[in-house]
């Protein structure tokens, strides 16, 4: 079990998690610091799950292109494009033909460079919009699926439960709830 391994400093991992996977952990650690009063289960399931990605081997930092990797201005225009257009279906071949690179190589030095792949940190970008859209609009589910580029509700339902463990829904109440009690204080 995670929870016995040697306890870490966050601050060990600071740099090393990518921008997708350091809000996953940040929002499971609110996630277990809410549910610890009322299901102490839950709040250790989200900590189990902050921990495992916390315990992932590192990455390649995307700052420095790693060997076989992307370069610095192929990175910026890629992460420009994709976080520009996540509302519509993005292609592998779109963005190797914007890093100026083949399908295959571009595959390959963006997995070096981003330590997953492109549809894997595509997903994880509609995943983060969708949550910033949660937080602060009233919209419904199914609009921010349409919006963030999930085919329907219920795509963004499987891909969210997948990468939190909690479904949309409960999400939204824990955090609208959450903002709204901090904004009160």
């Amino acid at each position: 079990m995670l929870l016995d391994s040697q306890p870490r400093s966050f601050d060990t991992f600071v740099g090393v998690l990518s921008d997708a996977s350091s809000t996953t952990v940040a929002q499971l650690l609110l996630d277990a610091r809410q549910a610890i009063g009322s299901d102490v289960g839950a709040a250790l399931r989200c900590i189990e799950q902050a921990a495992s990605l916390l315990e992932a081997p590192v990455q390649p930092s995307p700052v420095s292109p790693a060997r076989g990797g992307l370069a610095r201005w192929q990175t910026d225009r890629i992460k420009r494009h994709i976080d520009a257009n996540l509302d519509e279906a993005i292609q592998v071949s779109d963005l190797a033909r914007i890093a100026r690179l083949s399908c295959g190589y571009f595959s390959n030095a963006f997995k070096t460079t981003f330590g997953q792949s492109p549809h894997a940190y595509i997903v994880s970008r509609r995943l983060t919009r969708a949550m910033e859209l949660m937080k602060s609009s009233g919209k419904s589910l199914c609009e921010i699926a349409i919006d963030c580029g999930f085919s329907d509700q219920a795509h963004l339902c499987r891909q969210f439960r997948r990468a939190t463990g909690a479904s949309p829904n409960a999400w939204r109440r824990n955090n609208v709830m959450t903002s709204e009690l901090a904004g009160q204080q």
